[in-house]
């Protein structure tokens, strides 16, 4: 279907302009973006934190069982440098400020060898991201979390977590460490899970994450284009989503 006319074409800044123009009139008048209909209020008018990380006492006691970590000599979350995430904390800072946090725990499945521990970690994270969201519906949404270098494993999480759990979304990270290397989001080897994402038009939150040579492995980011530092792996997302943005027709 071809919205523009050949006698008013658009170029892609005119168009983004224009477009985020009129959701932004439509949703500060309270009418459908296209039939221009009243809309009904939705149930939640929070402001939504879409980057909102949990930590479940299961999830941080598997960190803490088989040494994960984030950078070399660095714990993850059960350093006594850092606070850890506090359930009732969390509640009051929320309803405090009048905000609801998407709940992910994105990096599950950059730590450690093990597929059965990918697995647990993403389960032990889910289950308990849904059970906050159940019991404070107002403060907390959920995006689940995949082992994605299982693809199997990936696959029935998906159906427990959109058919049990009943997940608003899936948190992922921009890149996994499989086999010594970076796969990156697009790469074929995840084309199983794109597909059935796709197919039950999931809903997907991308996280940035390190290269793996910055996280204690003994490779060299050598696949990375020349010039390019290791810490600016987090932000090649970014980027993209900034041209797309910016740049001209």
């Amino acid at each position: 279907m071809n919205f523009v006319s050949n006698h008013s074409r658009l170029n892609r800044r005119q168009f983004l302009t224009a477009a985020a123009a009129a959701g932004a009139t439509a949703a500060f008048s309270g009418r459908d973006l296209l039939t221009g209909a009243p809309q009904a209020q939705p149930r939640n008018t929070r402001p939504i934190d879409v980057h909102y990380h949990l930590w479940s006492p299961e999830f941080m006691g598997i960190g803490k069982e088989n040494g994960f970590k984030v950078n070399p000599g660095t714990p993850i979350f059960w350093d006594p440098k850092h606070t850890p995430w506090n359930l009732s904390k969390a509640v009051e800072d929320n309803d405090k400020w009048g905000i609801m946090g998407m709940t992910s725990v994105p990096g599950t499945t950059n730590w450690g060898p093990k597929p059965e521990l990918w697995k647990r970690m993403a389960r032990v994270s889910n289950e308990y991201a849904a059970k906050i969201r159940s019991d404070y519906p107002k403060l907390f949404g959920m995006w689940a979390t995949l082992p994605m270098r299982d693809i199997d494993g990936t696959l029935k999480e998906i159906e427990y977590a959109m058919d049990t759990l009943k997940a608003d979304g899936f948190g992922l990270i921009t890149n996994y460490f499989v086999n010594g290397t970076d796969k990156f989001q697009g790469d074929e080897m995840f084309n199983p899970i794109y597909e059935e994402l796709n197919r039950r038009k999931a809903v997907i939150y991308v996280h940035p994450s390190n290269l793996k040579c910055q996280q204690g492995a003994t490779q060299v980011c050598e696949d990375r284009p020349r010039g390019i530092p290791t810490s600016h792996g987090s932000f090649l997302i970014r980027a993209v989503q900034g041209q797309l943005f910016t740049s001209g027709p």
